[in-house]
């Protein structure tokens, strides 16, 4: 299974430059169903600060998921 995330977060909408963003990739493993299931996700994402300016970065993440 493979999914696409789309979000954004505005704090402060009468302030302007303080959009939030991220864009990720996602796929899942199933082992035996939802009760066992690998998950991994790249995700890129940008802050808008007034104060400190434009950021943005790259996270990885993996998990393992084990339901009884």
């Amino acid at each position: 299974e493979i999914a696409l995330l789309y979000a954004f977060y505005d704090p402060n909408s009468d302030q302007p430059d303080d959009l939030q963003q991220e864009y990720s990739l996602a796929a899942n493993w199933f082992f035996s169903g939802h009760r066992n299931k690998l998950t991994a996700d790249l995700t890129y994402f940008t802050f808008q600060d007034p104060g400190l300016g434009d950021e943005e970065g790259v996270r990885f993440r993996l998990q393992w998921d084990i339901s009884v």
